[in-house]
């Protein structure tokens, strides 16, 4: 198969979405103790409206299959990275509530029974 610079171009572009891919899952060395606070949805909703837009774009009107393949699997990646980050967010968002309850009773009472 002959890659051509412009199908270069387009599998070069495919590592942004991949790499937060691969860093918004957890991974031997990162880790992620803000419940993956950097990544912002709506920039990732708009590359993946972005992306659908010239998928469906070379798809329908420049007969284009390799440009609406690529693009349909950045559609994909992207998704992959806003579900992994609300499955992250929820995560934190219940341990941090399960450790703020822990303390409370302890709290409420100032320890004043364990020294009884």
């Amino acid at each position: 198969m002959l890659v051509s610079g412009r199908n270069l171009a387009r599998l070069r572009r495919f590592q942004r979405p991949a790499h937060h891919l691969l860093c918004s899952a957890d991974g031997p060395h990162r880790q992620d103790l803000n419940g993956a606070s950097a990544i912002s949805y709506p920039t990732w909703l708009l590359w993946t409206g972005a992306y659908a837009a010239t998928a469906l774009y070379a798809a329908t009107n420049l007969n284009d299959l390799w440009l609406a393949v690529v693009n349909s699997i950045y559609v994909l990646c992207c998704m992959v990275v806003i579900a992994l980050t609300a499955f992250k967010r929820l995560v934190h968002r219940r341990t941090k509530n399960v450790s703020s309850h822990r303390g409370d009773g302890d709290r409420a009472w100032g320890g004043h029974l364990r020294a009884a």
